[in-house]
């Protein structure tokens, strides 16, 4: 077995991948001391970023107990955990005892660059695993604009749901610059505008933080 030592993981759930420069002191950061290396094929290493997986007890055993992790001093272990490459792209992928995936990380550039260096020169290894539903993926957004998509869409909610046609009438005008009083036709337009993050949906943004803070 190949092992990576001393890098750094920053363990989030399947439906999210942050690259390094989107991670935050608050996110769930461990000091791996040590963690087994498989290179995979180019389909593998996809299936494992964009889809719930299973790998089979065989997969389990082979990487049981192997990861290090240095806390507070002290050394313990992840059960299943491991690096996965393809030679182009490197996920620490992480699974409970019945083989499902449940976490998964990026690594920090120049660690992934050292993998990177130690995989090409390793043999591809199968790995067993079934397929399960894709994953929702953040498409283009950052992590910032994710939280922010997020926010606004939580704010046209509740105002639909408030039925407080004045602020949605408001802020389909800011956007759309366009007239429309159909409540519901204003809500599911300002919904589905959602194709990437642009200017528009930052003015609006930065418009409800303002009337928040004004109430503050």
């Amino acid at each position: 077995m190949i092992y990576i030592y001393d890098i750094l993981l920053n363990w989030t759930d399947l439906h999210l991948i942050y690259d390094f420069y989107e991670w935050d002191k608050s996110d769930t950061i461990e000091h791996i001391k040590k963690i087994p290396l498989l290179k995979v094929n180019e389909e593998s290493l996809s299936d494992f970023m964009h889809f719930k997986i299973q790998v089979t007890s065989e997969v389990l055993e082979k990487i049981e107990n192997m990861t290090e992790v240095y806390k507070n001093k002290k050394i313990s272990y992840l059960s299943h955990a491991c690096i996965l490459s393809d030679g182009v792209r490197v996920l620490g992928v992480e699974f409970d005892d019945n083989g499902n995936l449940i976490y998964h990380s990026r690594l920090l550039l120049d660690e992934e660059d050292d993998v990177l260096d130690l995989v090409s020169r390793l043999e591809f290894q199968d790995i067993n695993y079934t397929k399960g539903e894709e994953i929702s993926k953040r498409g283009f957004y950052t992590r910032k604009e994710e939280e922010k998509k997020n926010y606004l869409l939580s704010e046209f909610a509740a105002t639909y749901e408030q039925k407080d046609i004045e602020k949605l009438h408001y802020l389909y005008q800011e956007y759309f610059d366009e007239d429309e009083n159909d409540l519901k036709v204003m809500y599911e337009k300002l919904v589905n505008s959602f194709d990437y993050f642009n200017p528009k949906h930052e003015k609006l943004y930065q418009l409800l933080q303002l009337s928040h803070t004004k109430k503050v």
